[in-house]
């Protein structure tokens, strides 16, 4: 959580910097914070780098699930040119566990804990209540991975046998995002947006103490709803 830390006190500072220069006039000024959920799905592929564990050079499955978090920003509004920053924290649950059909002992395990971005916000005001923008910027993703050989435990289920098997935990991969929403706004200061992100979390390589290292690459689509509150 150091990270998502120092991306949110950078957001601040510079937002704050540039309201402070330029204060623009317009219903969409000024910040706000929100609630946002929705549903995402990941791909993901590992790639043998050293080592043999899969019977061929890469392996890939695609998680679905939902996500959860909150998001907060500030908006300029020049005419009917708005921009921005906004940066945000999820936690989410998505998540597949797939096997070779050739060799069902070697499989793939892949998990997003939480995502975080950082993103300017360019818009075109179509009146004082109807916002349509796109967004682009930084994204974070809490990927837990393992990939390889399994065993069969003395109970019978299937266990990640710790020689032919990569992993990360825990780890957070550094990419980017982007996209575009409308948003509008209703009941005095509330608004409601529906957004579509598309995020590249890069790759990382990982390995085992047996001459094992593989690539693990992360890439998805999230669609979400949002209720927020300008200031």
């Amino acid at each position: 959580m150091n990270v998502w830390a120092f991306l949110t006190s950078a957001v601040i500072t510079a937002i704050s910097t540039g309201a402070a220069l330029a204060q623009g006039q317009g219903p969409w000024s000024g910040s706000y914070v929100g609630l946002s959920g929705g549903i995402a799905s990941v791909d993901n592929k590992i790639t043998q780098v050293e080592g043999t564990e899969f019977e061929k050079p890469s392996y890939s499955n695609t998680g679905r699930g939902f996500f959860g978090g909150i998001f907060f920003g500030h908006n300029i509004q020049w005419g009917s040119v708005v921009a921005g920053g906004e940066a945000d924290f999820s936690l989410a649950s998505v998540r597949k566990k797939s096997f070779e059909k050739a060799d069902p002992d070697d499989g793939m395990s892949s998990r997003l804990d939480a995502f975080s971005t950082v993103r300017g916000r360019l818009g075109y005001a179509a009146s004082s209540s109807l916002l349509i923008y796109a967004t682009g910027g930084l994204a974070l993703g809490q990927f837990n991975q393992i990939a390889g050989d399994t065993d069969l435990s003395p109970s019978g289920n299937k266990k990640w046998d710790k020689v032919d098997t990569s992993g990360m935990r825990d780890h957070w991969k550094v990419g980017w995002a982007a996209g575009g929403g409308v948003e509008m706004m209703m009941l005095g200061n509330w608004t409601v947006r529906g957004e579509y992100l598309h995020a590249d979390f890069g790759t990382a390589l990982s390995g085992n103490d047996y001459n094992l290292k593989d690539k693990y690459s992360n890439s998805g689509h999230f669609g979400r709803v949002a209720v927020g509150y300008k200031f």
